[in-house]
């Protein structure tokens, strides 16, 4: 009860500096697991309160919460995805195939989990801000973040929704209002974030986009911007679009452009995105090895294709040392018999 009573006065106070002290702390954990775990936690805690003045706390707490949701629905699907695999390659498929139904059912509900945790995000931003879309709120620099992930959580909740058959039967005019509030925010000082998201909703929404304007063209624009002020967050979104699009030649240079990235290095001030959108991207790698090999994607061999041969990248003169040249054999003489 101590706990509970201290816990409560610090976060009766602790909004006002949760955007501009707490927030880019978190930040810089590159721990997804961490921050979601801590998200997990201190919501509960928050909403009992009844606090308005909380409530971008609350949001912030529950984009953390989401994550781990999400985390779940990919193992499950990679489960799926295995015993899918393993069905086809067994002699007994119909264990298998129980396996791959169990996976699909733990699949289904953690779309469910995720997409309300993310719907609770939205209609937090909308409490704070206004309705999403009708006109572009005045944003102080430390909410632009908080606003910018506010709008990535209304399309995850779409998009989960829509994964667990719209079991929430969230409203899908949410992707057009998302793509709105995208455009309020510059792209240039958010790591091409807003031009991702709005390249995303054209991408998924047929006829959302102005005319004349390649969305597939704006998004890698987008990822090329992040990836230069070391987030990743737009590339995850470029990844995330052409695997749900089918365009592979898209998503082969997703992969490409995120190993060159992780190989300059990322911004060590933004280390959880940067951890989230990793994850995103292999998830994407891991989806494709596990259908065609029933594993996850291998150590070292993240944007190679599954089946593609090893390169050998040393030299095998120098490791085992040059041939050595053959002795001629002698041919056996005959003994004369005694």
């Amino acid at each position: 009860m101590l706990w509970l009573f201290l816990s409560a006065c610090v976060l009766s106070r602790v909004d006002s500096g949760s955007l501009t002290k707490v927030s880019p702390e978190v930040l810089a954990i590159s721990d997804v697991g961490m921050a979601c775990a801590m998200g997990e936690t201190t919501v509960p805690l928050m909403t009992a309160m009844d606090d308005e003045k909380l409530r971008r706390s609350i949001a912030f707490s529950l984009i953390s919460a989401a994550m781990c949701s999400e985390i779940r629905v990919w193992d499950a699907e990679l489960d799926r995805r295995q015993a899918v695999y393993l069905a086809g390659m067994s002699s007994e498929p119909a264990t298998w195939s129980a396996v791959a139904t169990d996976a699909a059912a733990r699949e289904t509900r953690a779309h469910i989990e995720a997409a309300q945790r993310n719907l609770w995000v939205w209609e937090a931003l909308e409490a704070e801000y206004g309705t999403v879309g009708e006109e572009c709120p005045k944003l102080a620099e430390e909410e632009q973040v908080l606003y910018l992930m506010g709008l990535a959580s209304g399309s995850l909740a779409v998009l989960h929704d829509g994964a667990a058959d719209h079991a929430l039967d969230i409203n899908q005019g949410v992707a057009r209002q998302v793509e709105r509030g995208a455009a309020c925010l510059d792209s240039g000082s958010l790591w091409g974030v807003p031009g991702a998201v709005r390249a995303s909703v054209w991408i998924a929404v047929p006829g959302a986009g102005p005319q004349g304007v390649d969305p597939w063209t704006q998004l890698e624009a987008s990822a090329m911007l992040g990836d230069s002020q070391g987030v990743w967050l737009s590339r995850a979104l470029h990844a995330q679009a052409a695997a749900s699009a089918g365009n592979s030649e898209a998503l082969t240079a997703a992969f490409t452009a995120h190993k060159r990235a992780m190989e300059s290095g990322g911004s060590p001030d933004h280390g959880l995105l940067n951890d989230y959108s990793h994850r995103i991207i292999r998830h994407e790698s891991d989806r494709i090895w596990m259908s065609e090999t029933g594993h996850r994607t291998e150590s070292g061999r993240f944007g190679a294709q599954p089946h593609a041969e090893l390169e050998v990248d040393f030299d095998l003169d120098a490791f085992f040392g040059p041939d050595e040249p053959e002795t001629p054999v002698e041919p056996l003489q005959e003994e004369n018999s005694p």
